[in-house]
């Protein structure tokens, strides 16, 4: 009886996750449709910290939110935004004593559990 209501209950949340009971491959984690990995062009010093910035697509604006860190001490280096959220989006960041950047349109697509998520590089150019 235990691991007849263990087994029902995972089946629950597998399906309520969106994913198929003969496929364990899909994890509950929230994906992020954009990763935006945020640099000084001329040094490569990371400037996410200092950033902030949106995904847009369509009428839906999104923040840009830490995600990565690296380093000793840790900086952060990217930010993330469009979670779960397929669609084609403009990212703009915008940092202190640089130019805004503005990325090329990013094309976020559904996965079989999980959005595929898209990488790009904001290289910021120091502001004149």
């Amino acid at each position: 009886m235990v691991r007849s209501l263990s087994f029902l209950l995972l089946s629950s949340v597998v399906i309520a996750a969106g994913c198929h009971l003969d496929s364990f491959a899909c994890t509950a984690h929230i994906q992020p449709g954009i990763i935006v990995t945020i640099i000084d062009s001329a040094t490569g010093e990371p400037r996410a910290a200092q950033a902030s910035g949106v995904a847009q697509a369509g009428s839906f604006t999104d923040s840009l939110r830490p995600y990565g860190y690296d380093g000793q001490p840790l900086a952060m280096i990217s930010r993330h935004a469009a979670d779960e959220r397929p669609g084609t989006y403009t990212v703009t960041v915008h940092a202190p004593g640089y130019r805004d950047w503005q990325g090329p349109r990013l094309r976020v697509s559904p996965g079989e559990c999980h959005v595929q998520t898209v990488s790009v590089d904001a290289r910021l150019q120091s502001a004149p």
